[in-house]
């Protein structure tokens, strides 16, 4: 483990380099070549007949004050709510409303609509689109028609809602991005920096040694031919390593070769 961090210590240079290069290439992509997109969530409040929604524990969903009944009933009907509105009629009424520049299949592939919890009697309606304002006309458009929707199919079911007025970036997550390229890019070198180190059996010093092998370094044998010593570095050209001559300027004697 403690050779793995010293590899990367060492290598922290290139490692950052390629975290830049890779993280720069995704902004790059966010900001100018991918296709931005936003949703907007709505909530819709369905009750039964038996519950008015303007009362003002529904709104606040303090259910206890109202009779268990009612509550069982609206909430036993919410999956069935959330079943009805994914039918291809509220849609091809949807598209409808918005001048057909949509077909229903497509406004379909656009929303999702869920329960915000087993205990609520909210539905969450979320549309994605290519900007803010198309995302938030959608969602609104789409609740405005569920009222009538609702009506129409089941009798005693009420709906109300409020207006969307503000949408999110969903596509591309800017941040999110960049920091995972960042970390590829760098894991990427990192491990090409790792094979090599892996595949390399040489010693190249001490303190390799030490990461290597887990001996007890009694001492080192001098490097003559880098050392900065002017004594050792005249012996090596004099007699070369074990007193043979260096390069065959010298022979095993000292004496210098004729040829």
């Amino acid at each position: 483990m403690l050779a793995l961090l010293n590899l990367a210590i060492k290598n922290i240079l290139p490692l950052m380099i390629a975290a830049v290069i890779f993280g720069g290439g995704a902004f790059a992509y966010c900001e100018y070549v991918a296709d931005e997109r936003y949703s907007a969530t709505g909530s819709v409040l369905i009750t039964n007949g038996g519950m008015n929604v303007g009362d003002e524990e529904v709104l606040n969903g303090d259910y206890d004050k109202l009779q268990s009944t009612d509550i069982s009933a609206s909430l036993n009907f919410m999956d069935t709510a959330v079943d009805m509105l994914k039918q291809n009629d509220i849609y091809k009424t949807l598209a409808d409303r918005m001048g057909n520049s949509y077909s229903y299949n497509q406004l379909m592939s656009m929303s999702n609509v869920e329960r915000n919890s087993e205990r609520s009697l909210y539905l969450k309606i979320t549309f994605t689109a290519d900007t803010q304002e198309e995302a938030i006309s959608l969602v609104n458009e789409y609740m405005s028609i569920i009222p009538g929707y609702f009506e129409e199919q089941v009798n005693g079911v009420k709906a109300s809602y409020f207006n969307v007025d503000s949408a999110v970036k969903v596509y591309p997550r800017t941040a999110a991005y960049v920091a995972t390229a960042a970390i590829f890019g760098a894991g990427l070198i990192y491990i090409v920096f790792l094979i090599i180190f892996l595949m390399n059996t040489t010693i190249e010093g001490e303190d390799d040694f030490k990461e290597r092998f887990d001996i007890p370094v009694i001492g080192v044998i001098p490097d003559f031919a880098s050392a900065r010593s002017q004594k050792y570095g005249k012996n090596y050209r004099k007699y070369g390593y074990y007193g043979y001559g260096n390069s065959g300027n010298y022979s095993r004697n000292g004496e210098k070769d004729a040829n």
